[in-house]
């Protein structure tokens, strides 16, 4: 199948051939597509045979026509985002594109768990980005949907694919970090993307004192055991006495800060995926950090995004999806 960066007359043709599409690149080149079978979501970035590169000339594109028996496209704002996972369909996979920084992107970041039918059928997606680096605010992100030829950047887009018979989806999160086992626990008092007190090994105390006084690298994500699984919550900045992050953290938990690694460079290449998966997003901050500009993954080609979805919101991973036949 096909995973590579073609240009918008080779997409535009592919999508008038009935090709059904996950598609991400520049917001000048995503609002020329015509009509049709696809989704996308906007990015500059990318892993593809040429390596970790900026392009803002071609755009990314992953055919999903071969597993397809039935598609179903739908936007979603801030109120009705609680019915993606119940609109999927019958031996489906669900792709979910998002806005940063809109109403439907701290609802789904939030409250994903909370859903009908949460974790009930694959769900994979990412965060749309435009410009992003680390030491600047994100540009605004915009998600299009092809069976309107529309873009936003307030309501989410979702893709709920029927798989074609004796096939079947499979979601992998692949995370670098792990808790930092003689690091402090950390705990919440509310829930949401910005902070100003933690309870501290069980004393409350100011987050960002906390952090500036340890000196602590703010590349290092927290992490917690989130519903069975080790979820990082990425760092953004500290502003006025609080943290902000880029995805949400949930009262609740216990965090601690990532176990940190001498090369994030060697250490990350070595988590890559071994087979190439039918679709993947990685996380930008892995691509800044990482150093993967210019670098090739060999069993990975994707786009890179603001933030990756694998049932919920995640941050600082690699997510795959794979297509397989039942045996």
């Amino acid at each position: 199948m096909d995973r590579k960066l073609l240009s918008l007359k080779d997409t535009s043709a592919m999508i008038l051939s009935g090709k059904t599409l996950l598609l991400a690149g520049d917001e000048k080149l995503l609002e020329q597509l015509p009509e049709g079978n696809w989704i996308a979501g906007t990015s500059d970035y990318f892993i593809s045979a040429e390596g970790g590169k900026e392009c803002t000339d071609k755009i990314f594109v992953t055919d999903m026509t071969e597993f397809q028996d039935e598609i179903l496209i739908k936007t979603y704002d801030e109120n009705t985002i609680k019915n993606v996972y119940a609109d999927s369909l019958d031996n489906g996979v669900t792709i979910l594109i998002i806005p940063p920084y809109s109403a439907v992107h701290s609802s789904f970041a939030v409250n994903a768990p909370t859903y009908e039918k949460f974790a009930q059928t694959p769900l994979i997606g990412w965060v749309a980005s435009h410009v992003f680096y680390p030491d600047r605010a994100p540009g605004k992100g915009y998600v299009f949907s092809g069976n309107a030829a529309s873009k936003t950047c307030e309501k989410a887009v979702a893709m709920h694919i029927r798989l074609k018979k004796g096939k079947y989806a499979e979601l992998n999160l692949v995370n670098f970090y792990t808790q930092d086992g003689e690091g402090d626990t950390i705990e919440f008092l509310e829930s949401g993307f910005e902070v100003s007190d933690a309870l501290i090994n069980g004393e409350k105390q100011n987050f960002a004192d906390y952090i500036l006084n340890r000196q602590i690298d703010l590349k290092l994500p927290l992490v917690t055991d989130l519903n069975s699984a080790m979820i990082n919550t990425s760092l953004y900045c500290i502003t006025d006495g609080k943290v902000k992050f880029f995805a949400p953290i949930f009262k609740g938990f216990t965090y601690k800060f990532a176990k940190a690694t001498e090369n994030i460079e060697t250490e990350f290449l070595k988590i890559a995926p071994a087979k190439m998966p039918t679709f993947a997003v990685i996380c930008i901050l892995n691509y800044f950090y990482a150093g993967l500009q210019g670098k090739h993954l060999a069993a990975l080609y994707a786009p890179v995004a603001n933030g990756e979805i694998c049932y919920q919101l995640v941050n600082q991973t690699i997510v795959t999806l794979d297509i397989k036949s039942i045996t």
